[in-house]
């Protein structure tokens, strides 16, 4: 922070003298203008007084006048041939004035055309004006950047402080200390950047949680199928016959693909978990996205009934969303209630001005209250019935937040589990990316 303030300090400085050599050239620039004129109009009279003399007295010769006037001046008087007066004191004379006020290395002249047309009356050089000492000039420059320091000094005190503490948080986050924040109430004149420090803080922490995650998914869930593949492998070596050999080959196809669904279930969760997706945004009409979804499901859980709600099967309702997005929860819905269905699943959703709220009921033994906030985080499961992976519902809410949307379950009539999801009709890309960014709060 020293740093910062020499070098603004410095910029300053040099802006300030700049500025004052600028100033001041033009200031004289225009006051030496000014002066010549007001020194020739005040002085005019006389001089023009003295020519008139040679004139008024013709007995006198012009060395008597000249010797005359010398005493009656405090400042030399001389004749001079019009040869020797300088350029631009011809051209003043040329131009028809008759007195005309210049300046010389040895100080400012006054000149007058006598009547002779050949000599020129001359005065001067008149006494410098007096101007300000040099070392005044210097103490007083010295003193404006005294004043200037310490005003600068003052100024920035509390943006440095707040930039150290953004340093300091900074410093605790590449520590390890991923949920340190900078307070932003600490940094009113520093708040967009505490407010994109706190933004890039949030994303790493959850990159390097998602990561981690990952890691213990690889090490926990590829183990089940992995051993099932393994066992059934030294079963078909022990193969008494080929039918018991293709009851165990098929059990290695089917751990084989519980293990590719858990790979592509893996790679879906990290692309919507660690990105910001460009969403294409449509009026979605949800009773036949639904019906396609249902038809999907009815072959896997033939035990199971699907059945339209009554809200849904007027056909009106419409959700705005990414099409790929909203087909992917709900049918992830669909999935998981079926899975824990005793008979039947109920899909239904309504619509207002500005949101879509689609339901997926189920009727199987619900969800415990304390556990309702937990089922949306990664890899979690709470009964081992069916085979999915834990990740289900985590994608569910995270296409929910890209879409400044939310999900929550509940129970229902029967005692049965209510996944609520609601879907806004309008979201701007800024609220967009803000809703993709914010992070749920386990409880």
């Amino acid at each position: 922070m020293t740093q910062l303030f020499l070098r603004f300090y410095a910029g300053v400085l040099v802006i300030l003298v700049a500025a004052a050599a600028v100033q001041n050239f033009e200031t004289q620039q225009q006051n030496r203008q000014h002066n010549l004129l007001v020194v020739e109009q005040a002085l005019g009279g006389g001089v023009r007084l003295a020519r008139g003399a040679f004139n008024a007295f013709p007995d006198v010769s012009q060395d008597e006048m000249l010797q005359f006037l010398k005493s009656r001046f405090s400042y030399p008087v001389s004749i001079i041939p019009q040869n020797d007066i300088p350029e631009y004191v011809a051209g003043r004379f040329e131009a028809g004035d008759d007195v005309v006020f210049h300046a010389t290395t040895r100080g400012g002249m006054l000149k007058t055309m006598l009547e002779s047309g050949s000599d020129v009356l001359s005065f001067g050089p008149l006494p410098e004006f007096a101007g300000p000492d040099q070392l005044d000039v210097a103490i007083g420059i010295a003193v404006i950047l005294a004043i200037a320091a310490v005003a600068i000094a003052f100024l920035l005190r509390p943006v440095a402080r707040q930039f150290r503490l953004i340093e300091s948080t900074a410093m605790r986050v590449a520590s390890g200390d991923l949920g340190a924040r900078v307070d932003e109430s600490r940094t009113p004149s520093t708040r967009p950047m505490a407010r994109a420090f706190n933004h890039v803080a949030a994303r790493t922490e959850t990159l390097l949680r998602t990561q981690r995650e990952l890691m213990q998914a690889v090490s926990h869930e590829f183990r089940t199928p992995l051993s099932r593949i393994q066992f059934a492998t030294d079963l078909i070596r022990t193969a008494k016959n080929e039918e018991d050999r293709e009851v165990r080959l098929q059990a290695v196809e089917s751990a084989a693909e519980d293990l590719d669904k858990l790979v592509g279930e893996l790679l879906r969760y990290v692309k919507v978990e660690t990105g910001v997706p460009e969403l294409k945004l449509e009026d979605i009409p949800l009773l036949p996205l639904v019906n396609e979804l249902i038809k999907k499901n009815a072959p896997v859980c033939p035990q199971v009934a699907f059945r339209v709600g009554d809200s849904l099967s007027s056909g009106a309702v419409v959700a705005r969303a990414d099409a790929m997005m909203l087909e992917r929860a709900i049918g992830n819905l669909i999935a998981n209630a079926a899975r824990f269905a005793d008979k039947e699943v109920v899909i239904d959703a309504t619509t207002d001005t500005n949101q879509a709220v689609i339901t997926v009921d189920d009727d199987g033994c619900g969800i415990p209250e304390s556990a309702r906030e937990r089922i949306f985080e990664p890899f979690v499961r709470l009964r081992q019935k069916g085979s999915g992976t834990g990740l289900g519902l985590a994608l569910v809410r995270r296409i929910l937040g890209h879409h400044g949307g939310a999900v929550q379950a509940d129970s229902n009539e029967v005692g049965g589990c209510r996944m609520v999801t609601r879907w806004p009709h309008q979201r701007s890309n800024s609220i967009l990316h803000q809703a993709a960014d914010s992070e749920p709060t386990p409880s």
